[in-house]
């Protein structure tokens, strides 16, 4: 599975499931500002769709900052 495959996933779940409209557009380091019950609800898509451990202790809270530590912490932690 490619970075480039796992960002275009990303940005997809942003948009059309989380309906965060800036996320197609955002870059790889823009701070993705989101709320915590998104946070929330982003966790559970990404434990969903790459089977990974979503706990707070697993997954920090600035894991969600930006798309670039959201695939960086995919990236060293999916199942492959």
């Amino acid at each position: 599975m490619s970075l480039d495959n796992i960002e275009t996933e990303i940005r997809a779940i942003l948009k059309d499931e989380l309906m965060v409209s800036d996320a197609e557009f955002a870059e790889l380091d823009d701070e993705l500002g989101l709320d915590s019950l998104t946070q929330t609800e982003l966790r559970i898509a990404l434990q969903t769709k790459y089977e990974l451990d979503i706990s707070p202790e697993a997954m920090p809270v600035t894991t969600m900052t930006s798309l670039e530590s959201l695939l960086s912490y995919i990236k060293g932690n999916v199942k492959q």
